[in-house]
């Protein structure tokens, strides 16, 4: 439960090959805003990701404690399995796991179906990307949001949202083929 009355407007608009999600709010007390969008791709329509890869512009990632909450530490990710610096492919890895995208990159991330051709080039204004693929759905979900568990936090982007402040996050979903 947020303290005080949270005014939220949420629009999706297609253009051409963009989906754009974009997300407002206002509030009466200060409370934490973080939301997100936890759509599902499958670019194949196959049974499986095998033929899906994936790339996000990130160096590090959040190390996460067992019930999967930052502990406010930064892990370097290249030379790891969380180096998803260069487009690769997806393979049965399980992720659950918040990226610490670079600010200058336009592009934040890049998911592609190689049995497809399809492409989403993936925009945002937001510090960081959860991926995650849970067993029992066959998609890939990328949430673009601040770093959860901020009011915990201090030195992570803040989430508070104070009366008389305006909230406005923006994502874009690019389509292409490639």
């Amino acid at each position: 439960m947020h303290p005080g009355i949270v005014k939220v407007s949420l629009k999706y608009s297609l253009h051409n090959n963009i989906l754009q999600i974009e997300y407002k709010a206002t509030t009466t007390e200060s409370t934490p805003i973080n939301m997100i969008n936890h759509s599902y791709f499958n670019l194949s329509g196959l049974p499986d990701l095998f033929d899906h890869e994936l790339q996000i512009k990130a160096n590090e990632i959040l190390e996460l404690n067992h019930d999967l909450l930052p502990t406010g530490n930064f892990i370097e990710a290249n030379k790891t399995n969380y180096n998803r610096n260069k487009l690769r492919p997806i393979n049965k890895l399980p992720y659950d796991d918040c990226y610490v995208l670079r600010e200058n990159e336009n592009v934040k991330a890049t998911l592609r179906a190689k049995s497809t051709r399809i492409q989403i080039d993936i925009l945002t204004d937001q510090p960081g990307m959860v991926v995650f693929n849970p067993k029992n759905i066959n998609g890939f979900c990328l949430e673009t949001q601040k770093f959860s568990n901020e009011p915990n936090i201090p030195h992570f982007p803040n989430t508070i949202l104070h009366p008389n402040e305006k909230y406005h996050q923006k994502t874009q979903y690019v389509f292409s083929k490639f």
